[in-house]
């Protein structure tokens, strides 16, 4: 049972002379039916001379709050629209006055919904003669808003000759004028709507509104269905196939609610439409009465998503874990100590307090789930979405989860999960069965779904709606708890596209981001010690069976090149094939609250970059340290310099050629099973030993190993070298006279020049640059869809 305290509130805000004369909780009169008016034997009486001594009535109705024109004099306007007879939806603006011009004796009212006790309505502030009103998170704003995802100086209304005008002030989260990110100055107009972070301003010629939303957000599904196209097999096309059929819920501020079905009855396709990271393809999401698709930037900032899969690195503690999150989700003028305290505070939201400096692979499922919600709740999110939380806990653990989300729940966040917890659906407000197919099979209390479907146990229901989706779904229909939907038949919105916002630099996220792919790369130390030995141990195997006078023959030089070459192109994939689809999750996540593409990838190449240099160093030093390499020769400075960048930039390009595989493919599994097919051609198509010419000489142009080895081949002016049998009968002057008259095949790519050295370290680097640019499509074509 839900405590007392944490009821649902109608609230009333009224507005006469332009101060909040008053702030009514409709419930004190204990009611089904209120009248206002000028009249004292009203219920609501508003003291006005256009007001009719008995105006109206405000009707309380299965859940909904309705207001009626009693036939008065100058009638009743709901958000700019005359009306007789509407639902009042959270925000509403309800005004007693003429429709076009302003009547100094005009009511305006804001309706409320809120969750709790708490004190979320609507206020004043007057702008007289203001020339300027800032409103960011510190309290030297004139507005100030404490919300961790607002600016210190997030935006500026100020005054001009023609009106007002508002400008955004370089935040983080941007600032939305109806709905849309402004990116320079906006003229405003009397009802202009404007989000800032959790709060909800509306522009009057002479004052702004506005709510803090501090209770949780409603979310409404009208008519919301997913069509998709599937393949029929080889030669038979596409054909559709519908996840969702015509799905319409309401979920008020504050509530925690479950999503329950079988396999293949659409949770998870129905959660994203709700999220906004799959849409629907036919109906609409309202959240606080916005068109959610149409507003999704503007809300995104304050919407918590909590995957199946854990967001978080295993290899970082609890605090490095949030620490991090926080510079990347929160402002970017946050300071270290809001920073602390923010991360301080969550933790203890999700009761692991004394775990802070645990890694988080040693902590326990749950304790794993609860930090990434302690992710989420970091930009302190008023919608919280959470993908099978309790999955894979064992009972105690999983009553410990669902009770952590009815307490987020009663602290004024509004929950939505998918969960197959039958034991605690008790502790939700409301729960939606789907059956197969996507059928609305029942939404409402918990307690009413047993009596609905007649059974005395949640997990029997399962049976009914997989196996008897259509007749649960029309039963449903025609039941009385359909009376949560069917007044969402009657509300639609129009379909508009809205700008991205900027988001924090890119300077900034890869200042965070390489400090904490270090931090990773650091604290895995087996992996670590991988990279770091890999090159000096296949430098010390070819040491060993290479011989003294090896660079005095040309085919041994060629081995040992070849070994060199295609040992690097092998150690710079396999440094990087897994790390993008390794935390696929993760990237997701921060995509969606505005990571850059460019810093991601770039701090992956930062780090990448330093284990290169390391294994190009060690990898020709310890090969000359046993072999020497010939010092007769140099083109830029000495032959193992040389090397050292050759096999640097090939190392760097191989990296690079994995990070775009790493992006192309969903799992590590996936990406290693493509490795051989990566570069078993770097050693076919290198030319050193197969001839290539027409179409395998063209389609060479693109491994790596073949500029790899040209530039190496160059360092050690490979073609002056004399083959193995001309140097084994050097002292034969009759065989080596005809040998020498035979002569050998010259390549000139091998030439000792340094043109071509250059040439060719330009290639490796193109080609570095060319799998980056593939990199960064690939993310934002399969992140951005």
């Amino acid at each position: 049972m839900r405590d007392e305290s944490n009821k649902l509130s109608h609230i009333l805000s009224i507005q006469y002379h332009e101060n909040v004369v008053s702030t009514i909780e409709l419930e004190q009169f204990g009611k089904e039916k209120l009248s206002f008016g000028r009249g004292q034997d009203n219920d609501i009486v508003l003291k006005s001379s256009i007001v009719s001594n008995q105006h109206g009535f405000i009707v309380f109705k299965d859940g909904r709050c309705i207001i009626e024109d009693n036939q008065s004099t100058n009638g009743i306007i709901i958000n700019q629209q005359k009306v007789i007879k509407a639902e009042l939806k959270n925000g509403d603006i309800i005004r007693i006055d003429d429709l076009v011009n302003r009547n100094s004796e005009g009511i305006s009212m804001v309706y409320t919904v809120i969750h709790g006790e708490g004190n979320q309505k609507w206020r004043n502030y007057f702008i007289n003669e203001a020339q300027s009103i800032t409103i960011g998170r510190t309290d030297d704003n004139t507005i100030a808003i404490k919300h961790s995802s607002v600016s210190r100086k997030h935006a500026e209304i100020f005054r001009r000759k023609s009106g007002f005008y508002l400008k955004d002030l370089g935040s983080t989260n941007g600032t939305f004028l109806n709905g849309e990110a402004i990116g320079s100055e906006k003229a405003l107009k009397e009802g202009d709507v404007i989000f800032i972070g959790n709060t909800k301003f509306i522009f009057y010629n002479d004052k702004l509104v506005y709510e803090v939303i501090t209770k949780g957000l409603s979310i409404e599904a009208i008519g919301i269905g997913k069509v998709v196209k599937e393949n029929r097999g080889m030669f038979k096309g596409k054909a559709e196939k519908r996840l969702l059929d015509d799905i319409n819920i309401s979920i008020k501020p504050g509530e925690l609610v479950a999503l329950v079905g079988g396999s293949g009855a659409g949770k998870s396709t129905f959660m994203d439409t709700l999220n906004g990271f799959r849409r629907a393809t036919m109906g609409t999401v309202l959240v606080n009465d916005d068109d959610f698709y149409n507003n999704y930037n503007a809300y995104k900032n304050i919407l918590g998503y909590v995957p199946q899969q854990d967001i978080v690195y295993d290899n970082l503690n609890v605090e490095e874990m949030l620490t991090y999150s926080a510079q990347l989700r929160m402002p970017k003028d946050a300071t270290m100590d809001e920073i602390k305290n923010r991360v301080a505070e969550v933790i203890k939201d999700v009761e692991l307090e004394g775990r802070e400096t645990v890694v988080i692979k040693n902590l326990s499922g749950g304790q794993k789930k609860r930090v990434s919600i302690a992710v989420e709740l970091l930009a302190d999110p008023q919608l919280f979405f959470l993908d099978e939380p309790t999955s894979g806990l064992d009972p105690g653990m999983e009553r410990n989860m669902m009770q952590l989300l009815r307490k987020l729940a009663d602290k004024g966040k509004t929950v939505i999960l998918i969960t197959h917890a039958m034991a605690n659906l008790h502790l939700c407000d409301k729960v939606t069965f789907l059956g197969r197919g996507g059928k609305l099979c029942y939404f409402g209390p918990p307690k009413g779904a047993l009596d609905f479907f007649n059974i005395n146990d949640f997990v029997d229901i399962y049976d009914l709606i997989t196996y008897e989706p259509d007749q649960w779904c029309d039963r449903f229909k025609k039941s009385n708890y359909y009376i949560y939907s069917k007044p969402l038949k009657n509300k639609s919105s129009v379909k508009k596209k809205h700008n991205k916002i900027k988001g924090q630099s890119g300077l900034r996220q890869f200042r965070v981001l390489w400090r904490r792919y270090f931090k990773l790369t650091v604290t895995d130390r087996q992996r670590l010690l991988l990279l770091l030995l890999q090159a000096p141990i296949v430098a010390l195997l070819l040491a060993i069976v290479t011989k003294k006078n090896a660079f005095s023959i040309y085919e041994s030089t060629s081995q040992i090149l070849f070994t060199l070459s295609c040992a690097a192109v092998w150690i710079g994939v396999l440094n990087s094939i897994q790390e993008v689809c390794k935390e696929r999750v993760i990237f997701k996540r921060e995509r969606a609250v505005n990571l850059k593409l460019m810093p991601y990838i770039g701090s992956k190449l930062l780090i990448l970059g330093i284990i290169c240099i390391i294994q190009s160093v060690t990898m020709i030093m310890i090969f000359d340290l046993i072999i020497k390499f010939p010092t007769d020769y140099n083109l830029v400075w000495n032959v193992k310099f040389e090397l050292i960048v050759t096999t640097f930039l090939t190392l760097f390009a191989s990296a690079a050629m994995g990070i775009a595989i790493s992006t192309l493919v969903t799992n590590s599994d996936r990406a290693m099973s493509i490795a051989p097919f990566l570069l078993i051609p770097q050693i076919i198509f290198s030319g050193f030993i197969f001839k290539l010419s027409g179409i395998s000489e063209k389609l060479s142009t693109i491994f790596v190993s073949k500029w790899s080895l040209r530039a190496m081949a160059e360092s050690l002016n490979i073609n002056s070298l004399p083959l193995k049998i001309i140097e084994e009968n050097k002292n034969n002057p009759q065989i080596l006279a005809a040998l020498n008259q035979m002569g050998r095949e010259v390549i000139g790519a091998y030439d000792h020049d340094i043109n071509l050295l250059y040439r060719n370290w330009i290639i490796l680097g193109v080609t570095a640059v060319i799998c980056i640019a593939i990199s960064l499509i690939s993310l934002k074509i399969n992140t951005d869809k």
